[in-house]
């Protein structure tokens, strides 16, 4: 048997796990992955990509990763090929984001925040480095530092917070009904405290 087929039956070994999740337990839970692309895509692209060894531990650390108190939002599959660790393979793996791409890695644009009417939150329509488009939710945390100086700061909201479109103005049409949805639903607990 060559390499090419025990390399290619590898690969499709270690994917129908996924498909087989894809086509029928997601079904259940529904798209509501934090990162772009999707858990399941990143693990067929890792894969394809890198081959099924280097590509198992890719998928494997983004699993870890999007579980509580992981990363969310843009992260792209590496291109780790030339990586060479024989004695430690999980060193392939991107286990924390400080093991996500260098900063002269493709970046995520901002095109334009739309800020809700409390002025609590805003949603950031943003160009992603695949050409898509999207966008992601922030809150405005007001918090106090050690030293008892008062900080504000914008932090993503990690629930369900991103989304991916075809074109920006569906990106904006998204997050106008989601600010929209949230306005309405402010309203309503309004009311029922009074």
């Amino acid at each position: 048997m060559s390499d090419g087929v025990f390399a290619s039956a590898c690969k499709s070994l270690l994917k129908a796990p996924v498909y087989a999740y894809r086509y029928s337990f997601k079904a259940f839970v529904g798209q509501n992955c934090r990162h772009w692309p999707s858990c399941s895509e990143y693990a067929i692209e890792a894969i394809d990509k890198n081959g099924a060894w280097r590509g198992f531990w890719l998928m494997l650390s983004r699993i870890k990763r999007c579980g509580p108190g992981g990363t969310s939002g843009v992260d792209p599959v590496p291109d780790i090929r030339a990586e060479r660790h024989a004695f430690a393979p999980w060193l392939y793996g991107r286990w924390t984001a400080a093991s996500l791409p260098p900063s002269d890695a493709p970046r995520t644009e901002v095109l334009k925040i739309i800020t809700h009417p409390d002025a609590q939150r805003r949603v950031a329509i943003l160009r992603h480095p695949s050409g898509g488009f999207g966008f992601e939710e922030e809150a405005l945390i007001r918090d106090t530092h050690y030293d008892g100086s008062a900080y504000e700061e914008w932090r993503g909201v990690t629930d369900d917070s991103f989304a991916v479109c075809d074109t920006a103005e569906t990106a904006e049409r998204e997050a106008r009904s989601r600010i929209a949805w949230l306005k309405a639903l402010g309203n309503e607990a309004d009311q029922d405290e009074t």
